[in-house]
């Protein structure tokens, strides 16, 4: 068995968990997170969910990065 290999976490094919601060990742990748993703982690220890169809900020991180990818996950008017 791998370190910090969860057989629960492997299953999920929803689940994105960023390396890396939202605006390092490039645009290709944050837009087929926005199309896949059901839960994202952030690298500061965030958590948002997909609920309902809307993004909901679980833990917002050290660095509060979980908001800023609230925010980009908002649709535009």
């Amino acid at each position: 068995m791998m370190i910090g290999y969860s057989p629960a976490m492997s299953d999920r094919r929803d689940l994105v968990i960023l390396a890396a601060p939202w605006a390092k990742h490039s645009d290709e990748f944050r837009a087929n997170v926005i199309s896949c993703a059901g839960e994202i982690r952030t690298a500061d220890g965030g958590l948002l969910k997909l609920e309902g169809g809307l993004w909901a900020v679980v833990a917002s991180g050290d660095r509060h990065e979980a908001d800023l990818v609230l925010n980009a996950l908002r649709k535009p008017n």
